[in-house]
């Protein structure tokens, strides 16, 4: 699984919004054995739910044009997209769910997604830091 996409779409595309969380939870608990298609197009990337597979991709891998591109500029698939199970996305999204939850007075003091992608980050560091020196023993 990307993870780098699958983040950066829960940042950028369902934020503080539960309706939206609970739209995608409600469609993945319908979808589960089912080989129906479903599809939330966001405004940078695209969830497609299918076979029991979510997947997360940039809306330009969607494109059908080919675009000519300087030798040294290449668009990289892995950071585009992120493939994993319905229950994979389940817990990761029962997870935000809870962050938001308990941080969404926090949150609402960002100003920009920068600020809170900074503070994301920040934690991420301070957690691989305190937890991470047991983890590279």
């Amino acid at each position: 699984m990307g993870h780098e996409v699958l983040g950066r779409w829960i940042i950028e595309e369902i934020g503080k919004d539960t309706e939206k969380l609970d739209l995608i939870m409600d469609q993945l608990s319908a979808m589960k054995n089912s080989s129906q298609e479903w599809r939330l197009v966001g405004e940078e990337l695209t969830l497609l739910l299918q076979d029991n597979e979510a997947l997360v991709q940039a809306n330009c891998l969607f494109s059908e044009e080919e675009e000519d591109f300087e030798e040294d500029f290449h668009f990289y698939d892995e950071e585009s997209l992120s493939v994993c199970g319905f229950e994979d996305l389940e817990q990761v999204l029962e997870g935000w769910r809870t962050f938001i939850a308990r941080f969404l007075i926090f949150l609402s003091s960002f100003k920009n997604r920068i600020d809170l992608r900074r503070f994301l980050c920040f934690m991420l560091v301070r957690r691989l830091h305190c937890d991470g020196a047991a983890f590279f023993r």
